[in-house]
């Protein structure tokens, strides 16, 4: 054990600044804030909030190179910024943000390599009573057609099964907070 810095100290112990800091800051901030220390890993992890709007926006869509490139003073080399693995957002989806996120409302995944399958069993399956904005616009692997409708038509049907079995107000019936797909 060792002693807390003032800003482990100073967030964790002041919810105000905390949630304000979550608020304000972008996910990769958050990650980043998230591997500072072992106390703010655990501290991050079973703080709910910590993980409510999530974006893991692109600005330019995968496999494509970045429209501008990196060149260094007294160097020819140009550098190219490197691209994401195949798989690995699925893998930080799976493994972190489901985990950790018990109250994810918003996530963002535009022009990113998110597998469809992995987006509608794992994510959506699990946060669909929470979830109410999702944005997969220009995934190449999230498709309309064959991810999406056969998620929520599954998902209508199971809704009006337990409708019809007057099971609607029970507790285990599952709502969809899905108010905005784009």
């Amino acid at each position: 054990q060792h002693p807390l810095s003032t800003f482990e100290l100073v967030v964790t112990t002041n919810a105000p600044i905390l949630e304000s800091l979550l608020l304000q800051t972008p996910t990769e901030a958050i990650l980043s804030l998230y591997h500072t220390s072992r106390y703010l890993r655990s501290f991050l992890r079973s703080y709910p909030t910590a993980w409510k709007y999530l974006s893991f926006r692109l600005l330019y869509p995968s496999g494509t190179p970045p429209p501008l490139r990196v060149v260094f003073t007294g160097s020819s080399e140009t550098v190219i910024p490197r691209q994401s693995r195949p798989y690995a957002l699925d893998q930080l989806l799976m493994n972190v943000v489901i985990p950790f996120s018990p109250c994810l409302r918003s996530l963002e995944l535009d022009n990113t390599a998110v597998s469809g399958q992995i987006l509608m069993s794992t994510v959506l399956h699990s946060r669909r009573e929470t979830l109410e904005h999702l944005s997969v616009r220009g995934c190449k692997n999230v498709s309309l057609k064959y991810h999406i409708i056969p998620y929520l038509t599954m998902f209508g049907l199971q809704y009006d099964v337990n409708m019809e079995q007057n099971i609607g107000s029970s507790p285990d019936t599952k709502h969809l907070a899905l108010k905005s797909l784009y």
